[in-house]
């Protein structure tokens, strides 16, 4: 999904820089939210990628991107960014750094690493759920436990 984003922002930002004015953006856009409304989401993405090979090379004009332009530029194109939901996954590995963080692998295959060391309660067999916080953090809660911890989504 964050690809997706990545791609379409670059869609977008080099749609509205282009030479040949605001009608060139304005066909990028609408095609753009076209594929936006595609419910499928592997469809979705092939009407991107078909999007990027239409429009051509990056001229590197994603360069200094950051999350705020992002969805400043996604909100100019009437594309609403949406926050992602939380998940509940059980932890089918757990390995442990020397520094006392965890790297666990969950069974839908996505691997999360602890930020900060400290005493969390997480086994293999666990029910975890990954759940955004405030300014982009992701937190992961042990079942019915009252402990968090900031981890990273690594793989």
């Amino acid at each position: 999904m964050t690809g997706m984003k990545y791609g379409l922002c670059v869609l977008t930002l080099t749609a509205l820089m282009t030479p040949t004015g605001s009608r060139a953006a304005d066909s990028t856009i609408e095609r753009l939210r076209t594929c936006a409304r595609i419910p499928n989401d592997a469809t979705r993405l092939h009407c991107y990628d078909e999007q990027l090979r239409i429009h051509g090379k990056n001229d590197h004009q994603d360069l200094g991107l950051n999350g705020k332009l992002l969805h400043q530029e996604l909100r100019r194109a009437g594309i609403a960014s949406r926050r992602p939901d939380a998940f509940t996954a059980k932890v089918t590995r757990v390995e442990w750094s020397a520094y006392g963080k965890f790297v666990a692998t969950l069974a839908n295959g996505q691997v999360w690493a602890q930020e900060e060391p400290d005493e969390f309660p997480l086994a293999v067999g666990d029910s975890v759920t990954i759940h955004p916080g405030m300014l982009g953090a992701l937190w992961m809660t042990v079942g019915a436990r009252r402990v968090e911890t900031l981890v990273q989504r690594i793989r």
